[in-house]
């Protein structure tokens, strides 16, 4: 999320803004992301889309010759 700050002797934010979006869900190791020093780059860490794996069987695959 971002917000926009406006300077002055009352402090004044606007509202919440999106700015990417992401799965993050309690890692019990620590952190799910990481920001750089520059503060320009979020790492993240996702899990991978849970599919099932496929495998892939070709029988007679010389017979077209």
């Amino acid at each position: 999320m971002s917000v926009k700050i406006r300077p002055g002797s009352i402090f004044e934010t606007s509202a919440p803004k999106a700015v990417f979006r992401t799965v993050l869900t309690g890692a019990p190791w620590g952190s799910q992301y990481a920001v750089s020093k520059d503060g320009r780059t979020v790492y993240i860490l996702e899990p991978l889309a849970t599919r099932e794996d496929a495998v892939h069987v070709i029988t007679q695959w010389n017979a077209a010759k």
